[in-house]
Formats: C-alpha cells, sequence, structure tokens
C-alpha cells in the first residue's frame, strides 16, 4: 500500500506551500509560473493540487443551512469561539461557521465502527483497499459512501496508509477532526488527538488541514505539525514514533528515555513513571506494546535503570 513518489506532485505541492505564504514575493510568482508552463505534468500536479484544496471549498446551499442550524443551537459557544478568534486576528466566515455547524451534525455523533482496548494496536482493510491502523484506547468512525471517504477520529490516534480509489468518480478522502478535516493526497499519516489540540505527522505523499475556523495549510511528507480550531503551528520534522507503532512495536532509534516511557504508559493501567535523572538517556530499541513489564525488562537490561515498584500499579524507571 506505500504510494510511489510522484516529483511533479510534489513539486506543485512545495510551490504551492510556497504561494500560500504571506511572505509570497512577485518573483516566487513569476517563476511558479515558468514551472507550471514548462510541462503538461507540471499543469496536470498543479491542477490536482488546486482541486484537493477546492474540495475544502464551502458547503453546498443544503448542507450550509444544515450546519448553520447546527451551529445556531451552539451560539453561546460559537460567540466565545469568536472571541477568541478576534484575539489571533481572524475573522469567523460563513464557510468557517458552517465548518463548526458541521461539527455538530448528528452522524458525527455515531458510535466508532473501529476500536481499541488500551494495550491494543489493531489494523483494518478499508473498503477502497487501504490500511487503518488504531493505537491503543482509541476509536473511529468509518463512513464510505458514494460522495466520500470520510473517517471520524474520535478518541486517541490512528494511522492510514491511502489506496487509490477505483470508485467513479473518485472520493476525497478525508479524516475529520473536532478541530479541523484532513484531506489525504496519496499518503501515509498519523493523526492523534492531544489534550488541546491534533498532532498530524506526514510519511509519504501530502495532506492538507482546513481547521474549523478556517485556517488552511498543506504539511508534505516527512513534515508534521500541531492545529487547534483557530490556528495551525509551524510545521517540524515528523515524529518517527508517531509512524512506528502500528506493527505492534514501539520502535526507537535515539529517543530519549522519558518519551519513551511515556509512549509506554498510554498501553497500560496504572501509573507508569520516568525519574528525571534518566529521561534524557538515549533508547535504541524494538519494544512490544502490548506486553509492558516485557519492554520494561528490555529497556532494564540495556540501560543504566532499574524499575522501582511503589504499588504493583505505580512504577518508576529510576537510574539504577
Amino acid at each position: 500500500m506505500s504510494t510511489p513518489v510522484d516529483e511533479p506532485l510534489e513539486q506543485a505541492a512545495a510551490w504551492f506551500t510556497a504561494l500560500h505564504d504571506d511572505a509570497a514575493t512577485a518573483r516566487q510568482r513569476e517563476q511558479w509560473q515558468q514551472w507550471h508552463d514548462a510541462s503538461p505534468r507540471h499543469s496536470a500536479a498543479w491542477r490536482r493540487i488546486d482541486a484537493a484544496w477546492n474540495a475544502f471549498a464551502p458547503l453546498s446551499p443544503a448542507a450550509t443551512r444544515v450546519a448553520l442550524d447546527a451551529a445556531n443551537e451552539h451560539q453561546q459557544a460559537l460567540r466565545s469561539r469568536r472571541q477568541a478568534l478576534k484575539v489571533v486576528g481572524g475573522a469567523l466566515g460563513v464557510g468557517a461557521v458552517a465548518l463548526a455547524g458541521w461539527q455538530q451534525l448528528p452522524q458525527l455523533r455515531q458510535r466508532p465502527s473501529h476500536r481499541t482496548a488500551q494495550h491494543e494496536v489493531r489494523s483494518w482493510s478499508l473498503p477502497d483497499g487501504g490500511g487503518l491502523w488504531l493505537n491503543g484506547a482509541s476509536a473511529a468512525l468509518v463512513d464510505y459512501s458514494d460522495a466520500w471517504r470520510r473517517i471520524q477520529l474520535q478518541r486517541g490516534e490512528l494511522l492510514i496508509e491511502t489506496a487509490a480509489d477505483t470508485h467513479q468518480p473518485a472520493r476525497n478522502l478525508f479524516v475529520d477532526t473536532a478541530a479541523g478535516r484532513l484531506h489525504a493526497l496519496g499518503t501515509r499519516f498519523s493523526v492523534r488527538l492531544e489534550d488541546d489540540c491534533v498532532a498530524l505527522n506526514v510519511y509519504a505523499g501530502h495532506v492538507a488541514i482546513l481547521t474549523t475556523y478556517g485556517r488552511r495549510t498543506l504539511v508534505p511528507a516527512g513534515h508534521g505539525c500541531h492545529f487547534a480550531a483557530g490556528h495551525i503551528d509551524t510545521q517540524h520534522p515528523a515524529d518517527p514514533l508517531r509512524g512506528s507503532w502500528q506493527g505492534g512495536r514501539l520502535i526507537a532509534e535515539g529517543e530519549p528515555l522519558g518519551r519513551v516511557i511515556a509512549e509506554l504508559a498510554m498501553h497500560r493501567h496504572g501509573v507508569l513513571r520516568c525519574d528525571p535523572r534518566v529521561a534524557h538517556l538515549p533508547v535504541v530499541a524494538s519494544l512490544p506494546l502490548d506486553d509492558g513489564e516485557r519492554a520494561l525488562e528490555l529497556l532494564a537490561a540495556a540501560l543504566p535503570i532499574r524499575v522501582h515498584r511503589r504499588f504493583h500499579w505505580w512504577v518508576t524507571v529510576q537510574p539504577r
């Protein structure tokens, strides 16, 4: 299910990102036009990126009315959100209101069709031949129709490897969260719900983000970012830990012990902590996520640490 690199598409995505930057210059636009006109493959790749972006266009009038009705039911919440947007200099337009209302639509409150227990990692084949993985304590709703391919992440973390859609006409693939919508462009990526934001990491292809309040960006392979309803943070290198758990193992290649322990803690009941004195130690290991005791044994054998048990459910990793 891996996606081959499409060089014109990569170039088109890079140009799209550059031209949608507020600092884009007239010279850059001239260079883009030269690139665009240099080859039919370039113009075709640009149309594909542009079409994907336009998939985030305002909803149809009927859908917009439904969304606005739903939004009106939550007027007090929207009023406070509008105030928050003023702080960051934004403006809540009709399209953004529709998206805010869309978050409240009944179908997005359906029970998840896929879920995992806390210690569990599972995978499913999607109807289009793609793959879906859920990390521990996660839940998602898979909703495929003649009009779209949509996955709503309701809890935890997912990873997707997309497949080309054989349906005619081809359907967009979206991942929906409370903070916004992600549009996959031939890609492998992970999405994780955190306390106050969503973490996106892209490992192949590109993913477009549209937040609930209308902020947009395009994230290429090898990059990631955090976003919330009203803002998108600066992009950073993709987090390798977020792309390594789908096989049921945590693959650490020099990650600090503190991060590794925090990841293992998500897959077990009780308290698992790391003493700050050893949190900096680099870890190179492949650790089972469904057997926390074995994972701690492997770490203790490889590093100058010991596993201290205050209670059977309270474990601290300390200096040896």
